[in-house]
C-alpha cells in the first residue's frame, strides 16, 4: 500500500513537472499543414492571421517552447520588425501568445507570405523616413527628427549634412532628408547613396514628388557657400545637377 502511494506521489509530482516545465518542440503533421509547436500541443483552429494549438500544458511552459519554435523557421528583418517564415503555409510569423489554466491556448500570429520578399539595405536605410509623399512638418518637427534644414539659405542645422557628406566620402550607405524652406515656400530633397553605385535623389515641391538616380555626387565649398551637385552619367565633361546651395 505503502508502495503504491509512493508511486502514486512520484507520478504526480512528475506530471506536475511536466505541465510547468518547459521542454522541447516537435513537428505535428496534420490536414492542413505540418507545424512545429511545443510537445503536447495539438492543433485546434486557423483564424484571422493565427493558427490555435492547444495542450495540457501551463502557459508558462508553452511560452518558453513556442519562442523556440516560431525560432526554428527562417529569421527575416524588415520594416523595422523580425519576421519568421514558414514557406509551407507561405506565412511570416510575428509571434505568439498564450491563455488558458489547464488547458493552453496557444496562438501563433501571422502575416500572408514572405513579408521581406524583395526587401533590400537600401529598403531598410530609406524606411524610416518614410514616404516623402507624406511629408508635412514644421521647421521644428523637422528638426526633431534630425533633418536637415535650410531657411532663406541659411543651414540651421549644419552638423546634419557634415555627417552624411563624412559618410558620402566614405562610401557608407545612408539617408539625407533636407527641408528647404524660402519665404512661405516648403521644398523637400532627399538623398540617397545606394547599395548599387548610385544615388537616389527624390524632389517634393508644390506636392508632387520626382524622382531620378544618378552616378556622381559631389559637394564644394567656395566664398562662404557650400554647393551640392550631383551627375546623371558621371563623366567627366558633365555639368552638374545643382540640388541645393547652403551658407552656414
Amino acid at each position: 500500500m505503502k508502495q503504491t502511494r509512493n508511486l502514486l506521489i512520484t507520478i504526480a509530482a512528475l506530471l506536475l513537472v511536466l505541465y510547468w516545465m518547459p521542454l522541447t518542440t516537435v513537428n505535428i503533421n496534420t490536414d492542413q499543414g505540418t507545424w512545429r509547436v511545443p510537445l503536447g500541443m495539438r492543433y485546434s483552429s486557423s483564424g484571422d492571421h493565427t493558427y490555435i494549438f492547444t495542450g495540457p500544458r501551463s502557459t508558462y511552459s508553452v511560452g518558453k517552447d513556442a519562442e523556440n519554435a516560431i525560432h526554428s523557421y527562417p529569421e527575416m528583418q524588415c520594416y523595422g520588425n523580425t519576421y519568421y517564415y514558414d514557406q509551407e503555409h507561405d506565412v511570416s510569423y510575428t509571434g505568439h501568445s498564450e491563455q488558458g489554466q489547464l488547458m493552453t491556448e496557444l496562438t501563433y500570429h501571422y502575416e500572408n507570405g514572405n513579408t521581406c520578399l524583395g526587401w533590400t539595405v537600401d529598403d531598410e536605410i530609406a524606411w524610416p523616413f518614410g514616404d516623402l509623399q507624406d511629408v508635412d512638418v514644421t521647421k521644428e518637427q523637422a528638426m526633431e527628427n534630425d533633418w536637415f534644414v535650410i531657411e532663406n539659405g541659411i543651414a540651421q542645422n549644419m552638423w546634419i549634412y557634415n555627417d552624411f557628406s563624412r559618410m558620402v566620402k566614405q562610401g557608407v550607405l545612408c539617408y539625407l532628408r533636407t527641408m528647404i524652406i524660402e519665404g512661405t515656400n516648403v521644398k523637400y530633397i532627399d538623398i540617397q547613396v545606394l547599395e548599387e553605385t548610385g544615388y537616389r535623389v527624390l524632389t517634393k515641391e508644390n506636392g508632387k514628388v520626382s524622382e531620378q538616380t544618378y552616378r556622381r555626387f559631389s559637394d564644394q565649398e567656395e566664398n562662404g557657400v557650400k554647393e551640392v551637385n550631383v551627375y546623371l552619367y558621371g563623366t567627366a565633361d558633365e555639368a552638374p545637377v545643382l540640388l541645393f546651395e547652403v551658407k552656414q
